[in-house]
């Protein structure tokens, strides 16, 4: 090894290790909020619980500038201004001064933590994304690495979130399914105070990326639902979807009471079992890869084929084994054979998360949730090149959201013009 190369090694070491400190310093200022959410009214009365509170408070701020994380860009303004009132000096006073009443202290108290909760969390997110910016591969591998196995990273496992992603079974392993759910959910206007597990839960799915989940739900089943009547408008009778991992079919209660064929694929049966029972879907248990086989060797075709979440997971190009024969397709291989099962007139939709998703360090660094990230360039190749050669009409479109989180492939077969113009990539929920 080379004098130049052990330099370049301790330089890279070094960084990762001030990179690592950056990430852990904001875990420990959590882990010392953690402690405040115990203090009762009682405590608020004693010197003892005030003292305790004032010294925490100055340790959480003591790095604290006006500028708030851009993590929580994302909040309301009626939102902002109720934290920047909740973590002012005159609420600050409020609570050391025992002269007030000990409900309206302990009411300001409860809400100057939280605003600390969140700023914190939004702190954490803005450092992550910065030192995955500033990281080569190798660096933030070992970072993601190491704050992993800091002591200090049992604090975000309160989490129902963070505790899914990092104890659940890995890839295409039941349990998904729960993570979608927990995502799914919307928050509510008020921000949660009732613990600060509860509240990086909460922040996480308040983020652009888990609202682009949500969205992406929505907008599923809008397309599906306005093809479905087109289809009918057509005089055809029967409306087939096939989805492909699935979970549990959240898109459809977009659909309501239209009727429509929806074959669900998942590996998870209990999924399954909760889409068949609240929508009717039919269920195709099993690995995605041997479903499309099957269904490709009984010729099914169906007018509408979904994948989403899984297409984060597959690489674009196929993997061989070590005689050069395909052990597992790529994502190229897989958009390919699904066009072949479209009836024609019908529709592909493929969404894969954004590069550039600012919410990717927390998510690597944090919870070991990595995907495959592409941009629209990128989509737009892999239609195209997956589509090379086919014999029939298509026309690929590929749009981003509107917050650059989630990029939409849509192939249309055989040239059909397209007929669901009229569904807006985003609608505001009702």
């Amino acid at each position: 090894m080379s004098k130049n190369t052990v330099i370049e090694s301790d330089n890279s070491n070094k960084e990762v290790k001030t990179s690592v400190e950056k990430v852990v310093s904001v875990l420990d200022k959590i882990h010392t909020l953690s402690g405040l959410f115990n203090l009762t009214p009682q405590d608020l009365k004693s010197k003892t619980g005030l003292d305790c509170f004032e010294k925490f408070i100055k340790v959480i701020k003591s790095e604290f500038n006006e500028k708030w994380p851009e993590s929580c860009d994302h909040f309301s303004d009626k939102q902002k201004k109720d934290f920047k009132h909740d973590l002012s000096s005159e609420a600050f006073d409020l609570i050391l001064n025992n002269g007030k009443p000990t409900k309206e202290r302990h009411d300001a108290y409860s809400r100057h933590i939280t605003a600390l909760g969140y700023r914190l969390v939004g702190e954490l997110f803005d450092v992550c994304d910065d030192v995955f910016q500033a990281s080569d591969e190798a660096q933030w591998r070992s970072v993601c690495e190491q704050v992993m196995d800091s002591p200090l990273h049992w604090v975000l496992m309160g989490s129902d979130i963070v505790k899914r992603l990092v104890t659940r079974p890995r890839l295409f392993m039941p349990g998904d399914s729960g993570l979608m759910r927990q995502i799914c959910y919307q928050p509510q206007e008020s921000p949660d105070r009732s613990s600060l597990s509860d509240i990086i839960t909460d922040f996480i799915r308040r983020t652009p990326a888990s609202a682009a989940v949500r969205k992406r739900a929505q907008y599923i089943g809008d397309l599906i639902k306005s093809n479905a009547k087109v289809h009918a408008k057509r005089g055809a009778k029967d409306f087939t979807v096939l989805g492909i991992a699935c979970g549990e079919c959240v898109e459809l209660a977009m659909v309501g009471t239209f009727p429509v064929t929806y074959y669900g694929n998942d590996l998870d049966p209990t999924a399954l079992r909760y889409a068949q029972d609240i929508y009717g879907i039919k269920p195709l248990e099993g690995d995605y890869r041997v479903v499309i086989r099957n269904l490709q060797k009984a010729a099914k075709k169906f007018d509408f084929i979904t994948i989403a979440g899984i297409s984060n997971y597959i690489p674009t190009c196929d993997s061989l084994d070590s005689s050069g024969k395909v052990k597992s397709p790529g994502l190229k291989t897989i958009i390919s054979d699904l066009y072949d099962l479209l009836n024609n007139g019908g529709t592909l939709l493929v969404t894969n998360f954004m590069t550039g998703c600012k919410e990717r360090g927390f998510m690597e660094a944090t919870m070991k949730w990595n995907l495959i990230y592409r941009t629209v360039e990128d989509m737009t190749k892999l239609g195209t090149d997956a589509l090379a050669g086919k014999p029939l009409l298509k026309e690929v479109t590929v749009k981003s959201d509107s917050q650059e989180r989630i990029v939409y492939l849509r192939i249309s077969k055989n040239g059909v013009p397209p007929i669901n113009e009229d569904v807006p990539l985003f609608r505001t929920p009702a």
